[in-house]
């Protein structure tokens, strides 16, 4: 019988905590601890996994204070984000421990919230109603883009086929149909319609 390397069995662990952003030194860090495992047991690899970025996170977590309370926005919310990731990747595992895995969430989504309050533009919070799965809501944020970063000339520049709607008032009636007047709406005679 062959024995797989436990790295090879935490791969799809791996693979969507760097897809989340999670640093690939402190990925391999974590990675290194695990193979020095002496006895290998699934108990002993969530004790490991969730201790080692536990302590990983508390440092960021040290960091990010220290920048915040220096003024140093931009490092205060690189740490803070680099701690949501932290406690990303340590919420990947699986575990029948539900509290714990409860309190990861719980910490991930605290501190992905303070790292967005350091961004210069507009971030909002949503909850997105699931009805098919009762109360449950999907939450998430919305990043809205700066001012004056050229998004308008990219929109009017797809396609002569499309139209930007810059500013202004934009209606059901104008968009799609004017029942009173009985006109089509804009996107009956463009491709796209994007609004700015």
């Amino acid at each position: 019988m062959k024995k797989w390397p436990l790295r090879n069995l935490l791969n799809p662990v791996v693979t969507r905590s760097l897809l989340y952003g999670t640093d690939s030194f402190d990925m391999e860090y974590v990675l290194q601890k695990i193979d020095q495992i002496k006895t290998m047991s699934g108990k002993e690899v969530k004790r490991v996994w969730f201790g080692e970025w536990e302590r990983k996170a508390s440092r960021y977590i040290e960091y990010g204070e220290k920048a915040e309370k220096a003024g140093n926005r931009v490092s205060a919310e690189a740490f803070y984000m680099m701690t949501a990731q932290c406690y990303y990747a340590g919420y990947q595992i699986n575990t029948d421990d539900i509290d714990q895995k409860r309190d990861v969430y719980e910490k991930l989504a605290k501190y992905y919230k303070k790292a967005v309050s350091f961004r210069p533009n507009k971030v909002e919070y949503i909850e997105i109603p699931v009805p098919a799965l009762g109360k449950v809501k999907l939450c998430g944020y919305i990043h809205y883009p700066n001012k004056g970063t050229g998004k308008s000339y990219i929109f009017s520049q797809i396609s002569k086929k499309g139209w930007l709607v810059s500013g202004g008032v934009m209606t059901r009636a104008k968009m799609f149909y004017d029942m009173n007047k009985h006109l089509d709406g804009l996107v009956s005679y463009y491709d796209y319609v994007a609004l700015d």
